[in-house]
């Protein structure tokens, strides 16, 4: 049987492998029919923005982004990807610089997710 994964990022993955892992294992998820939905908060917002090129910021970050965008169009109905609007209005973060088919919610949304999903994965630093 087929299930539902929620992963919670909290960190900024320009400081930590966490968006990383939690594409990896989203891609592994997908790969198995899983459904995964990957919610950004706090500095785990920045994990919806459009690779674009930066000389400040390591080149982990577009290369996450770019393989996160991938699988936006890979897995589409499969993958979610949503990220607090509070945290990203005060980080900065505007919808047009967001991969496309991400969305702005709400932890109380996210609640919704976890109660629905089979397993919920929370990634802090």
């Amino acid at each position: 049987m087929k299930g539902s994964l929620a992963i919670l990022v909290f960190s900024n993955p320009i400081h930590t492998q966490a968006g990383r892992f939690a594409v990896e294992l989203a891609r592994a998820a997908l790969a198995k029919g899983h459904k995964v939905l990957l919610f950004g908060l706090a500095d785990g917002v920045w994990l919806a923005q459009r690779p674009m090129p930066s000389p400040e910021l390591n080149e982990v970050v577009p290369e996450v982004s770019a393989d996160l965008e991938a699988l936006m169009d890979q897995y589409p109905g499969q993958l979610q990807l949503e990220v607090c609007g509070l945290s990203g209005a005060q980080r900065g973060l505007i919808p047009e610089r967001m991969i496309p088919g991400a969305q702005f919610s709400s932890t109380s949304h996210f609640g919704f997710h976890v109660r629905a999903a089979d397993r919920c994965l929370v990634l802090v630093p």
